[in-house]
């Protein structure tokens, strides 16, 4: 269990800069081939949390995010081709939805294989990302995120997300270590500047212990929630994430509806 001291405000967390983005993001790809390193050939079937998509086609997702955060050329290319492949799809969703059809006819020792090649080229590339990007926006249907803040915040949680997907598939324990401490903080910081309820402590259980304050002002109520299930919630991957409110029990409609981009 990691075990963090108590921080007064959620949004007062310190932002990754591109240096430590790239270092968790190095650290969850690694976590990640672990886990896909001990998948049974049975285990790339089956049903993931990401509607329609199956564990293969999780990796295969993962592994084009990572193919274009050392390529990045080929985000324009598959943004294009998913407004013709997928027109029902906003831009993001619809450039997903590409990497998927990209890899879909290779074994999925084969997606894990090209992955792994791309483990020492990961971290270089999002360092030497052009910070000026931090300030273009991307434009989506109902989605306009910064490419500096998809670098550094989204692209490492992404990942971790997407290991917590295939672990929960396969039954599979989901480990943490000491790069999950600041992928939470870094979840826990944006809901945080986000939170529009009355004030609330945040107080993560399970594989983490740590607290935060939500909103401004003396909290409320207390809502405890195991750390991976709750974020698992804040992606929109858990409906019931077991809640325990103490104090005003609004909060527990509250925290359960709370969304960040992942």
């Amino acid at each position: 269990m990691l075990t963090m001291r108590i921080v007064a405000r959620a949004a007062d967390l310190p932002a990754s800069d591109p240096d430590e983005a790239a270092d968790l993001a190095e650290a969850e790809l690694t976590a990640l081939l672990d886990l896909l390193y001990r998948l049974a050939p049975g285990d790339w079937i089956r049903p993931t949390a990401c509607a329609r998509w199956t564990v293969h086609d999780v990796v295969a997702h993962v592994l084009g995010q990572v193919e274009e955060a050392v390529h990045p050329g080929k985000t324009l290319l598959r943004i294009v081709r998913g407004r013709h492949r997928h027109p029902e799809l906003d831009r993001l969703d619809a450039r997903n939805e590409c990497q998927v059809d990209d890899y879909r006819g290779l074994p999925g020792p084969v997606l894990v294989d090209r992955l792994a090649r791309f483990r020492q080229r990961l971290a270089p590339a999002i360092r030497r990302r052009p910070r000026l990007l931090g300030v273009v926006r991307v434009p989506a249907p109902s989605r306009r995120l910064r490419p500096g803040y998809l670098d550094d915040a989204v692209f490492p949680r992404e990942l971790w997300m997407h290991r917590a997907d295939v672990a929960a598939a396969t039954s599979r324990p989901f480990v943490v270590d000491g790069h999950d401490r600041r992928i939470i903080e870094q979840a826990v910081r944006d809901l945080g500047r986000s939170w529009t309820g009355p004030p609330v402590v945040l107080r993560l259980t399970g594989t983490v212990d740590a607290a935060w304050l939500l909103g401004h002002g003396d909290p409320v109520g207390t809502v405890h929630v195991d750390a991976v299930r709750y974020l698992r919630a804040l992606a929109g991957r858990e409906r019931r994430p077991g809640l325990r409110v103490e104090g005003d029990d609004r909060l527990r409609s509250l925290a359960t509806a709370a969304r960040i981009p992942f």
